[in-house]
């Protein structure tokens, strides 16, 4: 026997190899996706603090493994073959996904222990993940009971699969310790791909001495908490009653921070209505992409603080500055990127013109005060 004809012979084994594992296999196989974020290490939180998060399931990045498998057994065949093996490619054994009605799919859902699901949404967009569904929980935390706690989320749909890791430190709470209010939380679904990216601000507040609350919303009772933190839709969906119960908050001496900018759609126009007579207003268009600020206002909100980094902030306009006051100051300017308004009482409002502030301290950590200036802002003296 000749070497073509050996040659021919272990190309017609391969192909029936192939095809016969396409024929039981290739329709069969679950296909290994992705999560947005990619992983959650959400830091340390104490006994008691509620924590909400959420993220996407089954946002598809990956090949099917019989692609994978196929493509390399092409690279092993002699270069002529390639043009006819390729039609054999999976993919066109493949039928493509069938128009559904998410509302009809039912995901199959595992989660450690510590990990409760509040919410389930399937949904599929024409141009997302080639129009496959994908599912998008809401979730909270189990904090009742301290220590190190980690697992994965498993969400399995029509032979589809996503895992997205969790982890977290829940400690003893001390007693006496002041509660702070973030709403949104950061850890939200549309944030962002990568679970680093909130490794900046998950290491400042796990070193606060502070329980860290993240909701999903604002709350209807908010006299338990010192400080609130109100950002992203928390903030942009507040009407006449949520304005009525922050202005009271703060009349009752807490600190409201507010995060907002231009490129957060309707969060100056929130923020604006309970400023309303704070004695600032903040401009709804963005000041510059990227403005180094050295001006920092003496104050008590900015000790250590000397080099500020923004991105695609807005401008605070001081009105009256017997009640408000910039902080880190436009060039040639009274105005600023964050400011304060004080009460007799002791309540104040701060404004930070950087509506995904996680982001604005991950993004500037390694040359800037940034986080300093944060930590100010959130632990009252």
């Amino acid at each position: 026997m000749n070497t073509a004809s050996r040659t021919l012979i272990a190309i017609s084994v391969t192909l029936v190899v192939v095809v016969l594992a396409l024929w039981f296999t290739n329709r069969g196989a679950v296909v290994r996706e992705d999560t947005a974020p990619d992983n959650l290490q959400l830091g340390a939180v104490h006994a008691g603090a509620t924590v909400e998060f959420s993220a996407r399931f089954l946002v598809s990045s990956r090949r099917h493994p019989f692609d994978v498998f196929f493509e390399r057994v092409l690279d092993r065949m002699p270069q002529s073959s390639v043009p006819a093996l390729s039609k054999l490619h999976p993919k066109n054994f493949r039928k493509p996904p069938a128009a559904v009605d998410p509302a009809t799919l039912k995901p199959s859902i595992q989660t450690p222990a510590f990990v409760r699901v509040q919410k389930t949404t399937v949904d599929s967009r024409t141009n997302w993940y080639q129009g496959r569904p994908f599912v998008t929980l809401d979730l909270a935390l189990d904090t009742l009971r301290p220590g190190d706690y980690s697992g994965e989320i498993e969400v399995t749909l029509d032979r589809r699969r996503a895992a997205l890791p969790v982890r977290v430190k829940i400690r003893e709470k001390p007693a006496d310790l002041p509660e702070l209010l973030i709403a949104t939380t950061p850890f939200e679904a549309y944030a962002t791909e990568h679970g680093a990216d909130f490794e900046t601000a998950t290491a400042l507040l796990s070193a606060l001495p502070l329980r860290v609350n993240y909701l999903q919303a604002l709350p209807p009772e908010l006299k338990s908490y010192q400080v609130i933190l109100l950002a992203d839709s928390a903030l942009v969906d507040i009407g006449e009653s949520e304005v009525a119960r922050l202005r009271a908050f703060v009349e009752q001496g807490g600190r409201l921070i507010l995060a907002c900018n231009a490129f957060m759609v309707r969060s100056v126009t929130s923020a604006n209505q309970v400023l309303a007579d704070a004695g600032m207003q903040v401009v709804d268009n963005d000041y510059g992409r990227y403005v180094t600020v050295t001006n920092v206002a003496p104050d008590r909100l900015t000790r250590d603080v000397q080099h500020l980094e923004f991105h695609r902030h807005s401008l605070i306009q001081i009105s009256d500055t017997t009640k408000a006051k910039a902080l880190a100051l436009a060039t040639n300017s009274q105005s600023g990127f964050v400011a304060v308004s004080r009460r007799n009482n002791g309540g104040e409002i701060v404004v930070l013109t950087s509506s995904l502030w996680w982001h604005w301290l991950d993004r500037f950590k390694t040359n800037s005060d940034n986080a300093r200036l944060m930590q100010n802002i959130l632990l009252r003296d």
